[in-house]
């Protein structure tokens, strides 16, 4: 029926407090076939004057006929009817024969007006499928006047919004719960006094691609504004193809220089007609602003924008991250350290001084990162440099709406710990996880509005939509990990002797990104698109209206009435995706109950984002079993981003990766790696490297693609005892085997450990739980990522003993009892979950596991990272070349080079002490009778060992590093 018409005749008196049964016959045209008999009762669920409209309950029963069955004369046409049934044909087909029952929720204004937005209400009830399926009724500028009738057809024809309950949804909150959520999500002023005018607004910058587009101009339609683009001739948006989504296209020079401001100027004066300026794209914020002065526009002033812009005068403004300065290059900066004109404390972070997000932004902990961290910001960037203090503490996103200086909207949301925190000099400071409300206590939430307010006044904004980022300093909260879920939690030592503080990280005079957009809307009910659109065109009442968020909820922190949490996956290597939508893939896979978690999902060319949203209605979540649910999911999307490749040599991503790094750069293999890209070339050397996970790289080694590689020698075992058990159970089958697959079965060469990188497979249980020996967990789950270890140990543990040689089964064909459960991160929760009985996994220091309730009963194999090779190399001389520079770089990390002057007649005495790697060099002094000695020392040695040679007869000891060395 959702393209039908309805016709139906008859009419219902009554009064609101009374409970009166009406019916209709109604026949939907297009069909010709069915007519749905219509049986309503209603009253009115409660009468508060103080509010601008009256909520009605309506019991509704439809029976569906066939046209054959009656000679009745359906009804007239009613158009609140009529979207009524289209609502709930939409969600549940009205076949003849078949009956529907339910409850309808109907909203009806009892004053005068004009609706603030089109689909108002529809954008409040963002993930509240739990209250049932809404149709929302408004259109921007349409009159509303109050119904003076109690007729029902009347009610509903001039209704705004429409909740239909259907009876056989299990899955829906109860009535009280339903009717509370209403009042609450539809409390902010949605009718106007006056019609609003039909306006035209100028946006410069339309953005890189139709995913962050379209959120604006969604918003900008909803309002009715009219959206003029101007941007560079050629954009993908003046593609015939984009025509319906603008009103005019105005090619422009976008170069951001002096005369950008003019440019725009110069081409809105010449069209006419527009009433605001926007934009969005932080490089065009200041020049905007400056066009919209010249026009006479509404604008904030340019310079409070600039400021804004500029980080290093934000930050002089601001204060609060001492040691600060500003440095052109690398030796700008040593400049400024050798005239002790910046004297560092470290740790500190390094960025560019304007524009560039989280980009470029590094951490660094001692000077050597610190000059190197510089150098890479100041090329990347092409821009000067900002160093200031890392300000440990909860890292917060902050939003401000400010009216005339006035704040009628504010939120924080909790910046979960990115890469960089953890002091990694490539690690980046992009958002990982964002969850609102934040879990601030209140005391340091009123501290971060106060200060942030503040801060905003005294650089001269007034009305407007702002995005900053800070951080809260001597906090009583801290991300710590319980159970495997990191969150944000009180610190375990509560004392505190300073008043917290908030310090600015940067100041954005526009909205976040679209994706923190939607979040808050679920959360908070406010668009800040919106907003935005409406400062734009000086529209400070309207603003006024949309700006009122949710009412709070009772069992909810922070003035908020839902959780949500905005989860984002980058794609961190550069290639060819073999999928064309990696969200939409993993989410069929989803059950239904993590499925009603997740609200909505973008996938673009270069991030993976997943907003999940949590209503109030549904049976309250904390924050951190919320955080565990998106967290779940980042973790099996990471699993679902593959990545085509060619190169020579690759590389581990994960906790391997730095060592590796500090290897290469050792054994003098130079190369730069851009941001997010997983392939590098080396500088002087005909090679490429590419960045992996460890768990991959045995594959592309065994099977040839890449010459060498450096993992671990639990993931080398992994692949080869599945590649090697494939290979047997063809075998077996008496399946044919090509000469290519029986190459591959050879899986790859050991050249060396490397000296890092230990830990342990071990198997673990419940520390509380039955299990106490292997044998115990025979025919039971166990979780791991290592499958094929796993299924070889627990089939040898059947079998009563070993039952493998050289690595490879000898009955790869028999089940076992034990049920292997392939898991692909966050192993140790696998247990608390319900996945597993016990683990399979990786442990360093096995503080992880003992935080999970953990405790190891048997190891499967002792791991270190190692260095592997193809059984056949493409240039086997460039493969044992690299590998003695890295067999150097070993030795020259294992040893220091010793040297100290003696008498001759000692030497025998100290070289017993000190013997060297083959014998100690030695070189007559010009004093008679003395010797210089140089010798290779093993560097844990050192010290006892100097010691010895004094009481020997040494002198004039030194100890100097070693950089590397050659056989």
């Amino acid at each position: 029926m959702s393209n039908g018409t309805i016709v139906l005749h008859a009419s219902l008196r009554a009064k609101a407090s009374q409970d009166v049964t009406k019916g209709w016959l109604i026949q939907n045209s297009s069909a010709l076939k069915n007519i749905c008999e219509v049986q309503c009762s209603w009253s009115s669920v409660d009468e508060l004057p103080k509010r601008h409209y009256d909520l009605i309950s309506v019991n509704v029963n439809i029976n569906v006929l066939s046209t054959t069955d009656f000679d009745r004369n359906v009804d007239e046409q009613s158009i609140g009817l009529t979207e009524l049934l289209t609502t709930i044909q939409n969600a549940t087909p009205l076949i003849p024969g078949t009956s529907w029952s339910g409850r309808v929720l109907v909203v009806v204004p009892t004053h005068s007006g004009y609706l603030a937005r089109t689909k108002c209400f529809e954008q409040r009830f963002t993930a509240c499928t739990d209250l049932g399926v809404l149709h929302d009724r408004t259109i921007v500028g349409q009159r509303i006047d109050p119904v003076h009738t109690q007729e029902l057809q009347a009610l509903f024809d001039h209704s705004v919004l429409l909740l239909v309950r259907s009876g056989d949804d299990t899955h829906l909150s109860n009535d009280a719960t339903a009717i509370e959520e209403v009042h609450a999500r539809i409390n902010f002023q949605w009718l106007l006094d006056h019609k609003p005018k039909r306006k035209t607004l100028a946006l410069i910058d339309a953005h890189l691609n139709l995913e962050s587009y379209l959120p604006l101009y969604n918003a900008a339609m909803a309002l009715g504004v009219d959206v003029i683009v101007l941007d560079r001739p050629g954009h993908w948006i003046s593609d015939p193809s984009m025509r319906h989504l603008y009103s005019d296209f105005i090619p422009i020079d976008m170069t951001v220089d002096d005369a950008f401001h003019i440019r725009i100027a110069s081409a809105v004066r010449a069209y006419g007609n527009v009433d605001g300026l926007c934009a969005i794209a932080s490089a065009c914020l200041t020049p905007v602003a400056k066009a919209a002065q010249m026009l006479g526009l509404p604008a904030e002033l340019p310079e409070a924008v600039a400021c804004a812009s500029n980080k290093y005068q934000a930050r002089l403004i601001a204060g609060g991250a001492a040691p600060t300065t500003l440095a052109a290059n690398v030796s700008d900066l040593q400049n400024q350290m050798a005239e002790e004109r910046f004297v560092p404390q470290y740790p500190l972070i390094v960025k560019p001084y304007m524009g560039a997000g989280s980009v470029h932004v590094r951490k660094a902990d001692n000077e050597a990162e610190l000059l190197k961290g510089v150098r890479l910001t100041g090329e990347e960037s092409g821009k000067k440099v900002l160093i200031e203090a890392y300000i440990e503490g909860p890292e917060l996103d902050v939003n401000f709406i400010l009216l005339n200086r006035e704040i009628v909207f504010f939120e924080i949301s909790d910046d979960f710990p990115s890469p960089g925190d953890r002091g990694i000099m490539d690690g980046d400071f992009w958002e990982n996880t964002n969850v609102l409300p934040s879990k601030l206590p209140a005391d340091e939430y009123a501290v971060v509005r106060h200060e942030l307010h503040g801060l905003l006044l005294r650089i001269g904004f007034k009305t407007g939509v702002f995005h900053l980022e800070a951080r809260v300093q001597d906090s009583s909260m801290a991300y710590s990990e319980e159970a495997g879920l990191l969150d944000l939690r009180p610190r375990s030592n509560t004392t505190r002797n300073t008043t917290p503080r908030c310090v600015l990280i940067e100041i954005n005079p526009r909205p976040p990104g679209f994706n923190s957009v939607s979040v808050t809307a679920c959360t908070y009910g406010v668009n800040m698109y919106d907003l935005h659109v409406l400062a734009s065109l000086g529209e400070h009442g309207w603003l006024r209206a949309l700006a009122r968020p949710f009412e709070p909820a009772a069992a909810m922190i922070n003035h908020a009435r839902a959780w949500s949490q905005l989860v984002s996956l980058r794609a961190d290597k550069g290639g060819i995706c073999a999928s064309d939508d990696v969200c939409a893939e993993m989410l069929q896979r989803l059950s239904p109950d993590d499925q009603r978690h997740r609200d909505q999902y973008l996938w673009t060319n270069d991030t993976n984002q997943i907003l999940l949203a949590g209503s109030i209605v549904k049976p309250l979540m904390s924050s951190s079993i919320f955080s565990s649910v998106g967290l779940a999911l980042r973790a099996r999307l990471e699993q679902e981003l593959y990545w085509e490749n060619e190169t020579e040599k690759d590389l581990p991503e994960g906790r391997l990766n730095q060592a590796a790094l500090n290897l290469l750069e050792g054994a003098d293999i130079q190369f730069s790696r851009e941001h997010r890209l997983d392939i590098a070339l080396v500088k002087n050397l005909p090679i490429a490297l590419v960045f992996l996970p460890a768990a991959d790289i045995p594959t592309f080694v065994g099977e040839g693609r890449v010459d060498l590689g450096i993992t671990g020698y639990d993931q080398v075992q992994e692949h080869q005892v599945g590649v090697r058990a494939l290979f047997r159970k063809r075998q077996f089958a008496d399946a044919f085997i090509s000469a290519e697959e029986q190459k591959k079965s050879r899986g790859c060469g050991i050249i060396m450990d490397l000296g890092f990188g230990a830990c342990k497979l071990q198997v673990q249980v419940p520390e509380r739980g039955p299990y106490q020996s292997p044998k115990d967990l025979i025919g039971k789950n166990i979780g791991t990522s290592f499958v094929h270890l796993a299924e070889r140990y627990f089939r040898d543990l059947e079998l009563g003993g070993v039952n493998h040689v050289n690595g490879a089964d000898v009955s790869p064909h028999r089940k076992t009892k034990t049920n292997i459960v392939e898991l692909s991160g966050s192993v140790e929760a696998a247990y608390a979950l319900g996945v597993a009985d016990g683990i399979v996994d990786l442990v360093e220091s096995g503080e992880t596991m003992k935080a999970a309730g953990l405790k190891p009963i048997d190891t499967v194999l002792e791991s270190n990272a190692i260095l592997i090779k193809s059984h056949s190399p493409g240039n086997p001389d460039l493969v044992d070349l690299i590998a003695a520079r890295i067999r150097g770089a070993i030795t020259a990390q294992r040893y220091v080079l010793c040297q100290y002057n003696i008498e001759r007649r000692s030497l025998a005495a100290a070289t017993k002490i000190a013997p060297g790697k083959r014998a100690p060099t030695v070189i007559s002094l010009d004093e008679e009778g003395w010797i210089a000695v140089s010798v290779m020392v093993e560097k844990k040695e050192i010290a006892p060992i100097m010691d010895e040679l004094i009481v020997v007869g040494a002198t004039d000891i030194l100890v100097l590093g070693i950089t590397n060395t050659h056989s």
